[in-house]
């Protein structure tokens, strides 16, 4: 009789040992779906809503930018111009903007610098061409060619770390539109 009582209580104490086993492992992948949704809800925000809603000022400056230099000879008196008064102030507006989006998790502030860093470089060509033109230096302007390839660099890995992030958080990027402004 005591080896049956044994018996029953070691069989009572294994399920239950099993169940606390498989709780465990339920809480574990209930956290990583949790996280996984809060990132994806995030970057979601992030991208979808954050950046399109300040990227007005960026995407003008941009393609003032790129209108001074659209023709085959540059008015250097209007291009200053526009620049100084005009691409210049919208980029670091823009800058600014960009560094106030606050954001909670890894994947997206790492999404965050990366974008900011484009920015910063495109804002940093502009000023570079003004030094260039005053300072009548082509040197500078090979130096905002380069720092304009950087930041195109810099928005192609913006667009892989974005698929990688969405690809690792369960949801699908149809359209990387924080770039589209290129």
């Amino acid at each position: 009789m005591k080896k049956r009582r044994f018996l029953l209580l070691l069989m009572v104490l294994t399920a239950l040992l099993a169940c606390s086993c498989g709780k465990k492992k339920d809480d574990a992948t209930e956290a990583a779906e949790e996280k996984n949704s809060a990132v994806k809800e995030e970057c979601i925000d992030f991208v979808g809503t954050k950046l399109p809603a300040i990227a007005q000022e960026r995407n003008e400056a941009i393609a003032l930018y790129n209108k001074d230099f659209a023709g085959g000879s540059v008015d250097t008196d209007q291009l200053l111009t526009d620049l100084k008064n005009t691409a210049i102030p919208k980029m670091e507006s823009y800058i600014n903007k960009l560094s106030a989006i606050e954001t909670t998790s890894k994947e997206v502030t790492d999404l965050k610098v990366c974008y900011m860093q484009s920015a910063q470089k495109q804002y940093d060509a502009m000023k570079m061409v003004v030094s260039a033109v005053e300072g009548e230096n082509p040197d500078y302007l090979m130096q905002a060619d380069n720092l304009i390839n950087e930041a195109d660099t810099l928005l192609a890995q913006f667009d892989q770390m974005l698929s990688e992030t969405a690809s690792a958080n369960g949801f699908t990027v149809k359209k990387a539109s924080a770039t589209d402004a290129n």
